[in-house]
């Protein structure tokens, strides 16, 4: 009998579960929460359902952004205290640091610039990107007057007797070609424009070349030697310790980082400085005559070892500590120089002040050169390397083919300079590329324009290579090959 009732118990059951289960849904139906039956009245069932996905949908977005903000706060940090407050603190510093920025480019931009076919006034890039990480002292009323180091009077005995003590280290190579060494330099910093450090490694290759080329070595540096000479007159510090830490140089060349090598044949007259300590590039009528600021450039020049450019360095660096005195020196030097802008003292129109008022104490050992490019002002020269090309070869050095192509007011290492960056960047490239061809020939290639970076072949190889001869005579040039003697 059981046989046939326990599947009669079990439709039983099943039957009552689905009665159950209708009479729920009934009861739900009856008994709906008052905002769920507001809701399907004004919008419809259908509607509601919408609205209840889109709301799911709602609270996943934002619990997913949620975990987000967690894990980026994890991975680059929560400010420099791990706190919400510093974070907010943070961003208004850069707010506000931007707006500074803003405000220093337009007094920039209101300063009266002159211009000539020699160029502007450069505030040399290697001063103007180094970073001052030294906090503004209280001045000190006690504090001596400012010099470049312990007082030095006899240079000339001391290296003389070091000379004679090392002949190993001569300073001069051959019968009149002196020791030279380039000396130039950058913020230790990366560069406030990121693409600025693609181009500093460019100037510096392109310097390495010629120095290569020509004997001569090489010195660059990152470092802010002293946090008073700061700016425009970073490098004298960095040079007198050059010439007195290196008695075996005879001639310290220093050049701008924003400068470049644009003939790489050109070797400098030498002989023709023998009674010279200082060479620049500038005309004696505008700097003893006229008093122009512009007179000469301070971006590449030469300087003789020898006590008469320490003594010079000493007269030089008065004007350069940064704030009042700069300052002060700044206004004298723009009643004193022709078509003088205001602003704060400069090297520039300083070394054109000392040599116009006391041309009777360093005039005799100055030469203001202006036979070839030791600076050429790059607004005037790079829009013609090709006719140059066309017309000309390199070894000339002058305006037909500059030695030094010098970019004045570009400052492609800072966020603002003169002129437009892209602009700056475009004829840095063309002025590279120039100086760059007459390496890449010496082995057979070229770029392909001045304006690429890629180069394509213009000679073929040749099974008799070490008779191949480059038209300059560059690869082993007589520059590096002949004896070294002491004088």
């Amino acid at each position: 009998m059981l046989h046939w009732t326990a599947p009669l118990l079990v439709s039983l059951t099943k039957t009552r579960t689905r009665a159950s289960h209708s009479n729920l849904c009934l009861c739900m139906q009856t008994y709906k929460r008052p905002e769920i039956e507001m809701i399907e009245n004004c919008l419809g069932t259908q509607r509601r359902r919408k609205l209840q996905r889109a709301l799911r949908q709602f609270k996943v977005t934002l619990l997913c952004l949620v975990l987000t903000l967690v894990v980026l706060r994890g991975t680059i940090g929560a400010g420099k205290f791990g706190t919400p407050e510093q974070d907010f603190i943070e961003i208004r510093e850069r707010f506000y640091s931007r707006k500074s920025a803003d405000y220093h480019r337009a007094i920039e931009e209101f300063q009266p610039t002159s211009s000539s076919d020699n160029g502007d006034n450069d505030s040399n890039n290697y001063g103007t990107i180094l970073a001052e990480e030294e906090e503004n002292e209280k001045p000190d009323p006690n504090k001596k007057p400012y010099n470049l180091g312990a007082k030095i009077s006899n240079w000339d005995e001391q290296r003389s007797r070091w000379l004679k003590k090392n002949p190993h280290f001569p300073n001069f190579v051959g019968s009149s070609k002196p020791r030279v060494l380039l000396v130039t330099g950058s913020s230790p910093k990366p560069c406030e424009n990121p693409v600025g450090d693609h181009y500093l490694l460019k100037s510096i290759k392109n310097k390495i070349d010629y120095c290569r080329l020509h004997g001569i070595e090489i010195f660059y540096n990152f470092a802010l030697f002293d946090a008073e000479m700061s700016g425009f007159w970073a490098k004298l510090p960095l040079i007198r310790k050059i010439l007195l830490s290196h008695p075996e140089v005879e001639f310290l060349w220093w050049m701008d980082s924003d400068a470049m090598f644009t003939d790489m044949a050109f070797e400098v007259p030498w002989e023709r400085y023998k009674g010279y300590n200082l060479v620049m590039h500038g005309w004696n009528e505008m700097v003893y005559n006229q008093k122009n600021w512009l007179g000469l450039n301070t971006g590449s020049f030469l300087l003789r070892n020898c006590q008469w450019s320490l003594d010079i360095l000493d007269a030089w660096a008065p004007m350069g500590p940064k704030g009042k005195i700069r300052e002060e020196a700044g206004k004298v030097l723009t009643r004193e120089l022709k078509d003088r802008p205001v602003f704060e003292a400069d090297d520039q129109s300083a070394m054109v002040y000392i040599l116009a008022t006391q041309r009777e104490v360093w005039g005799d050992k100055v030469y203001l050169e202006n036979s070839y490019y030791l600076h050429g002002y790059w607004g005037i020269l790079v829009d013609g390397y090709e006719k140059m090309i066309e017309n000309h070869h390199p070894g000339l050095g002058d305006h037909r083919w500059p030695l030094v192509t010098h970019f004045v007011g570009c400052k492609p290492c800072g966020k603002f300079g003169d002129y437009p960056v892209e602009r700056c960047l475009r004829q840095m490239d063309r002025a590279f590329n120039f100086g760059d061809n007459q390496i890449l020939k010496l082995y057979g290639f070229t770029h392909k324009s001045l304006a690429s970076r890629g180069v394509k072949r213009v000679t073929y190889e040749t099974s008799n290579p070490v008779e191949v001869t480059d038209k300059h005579d560059l690869l082993h040039s007589t520059f590096k090959a002949v004896k070294v003697s002491s004088k």
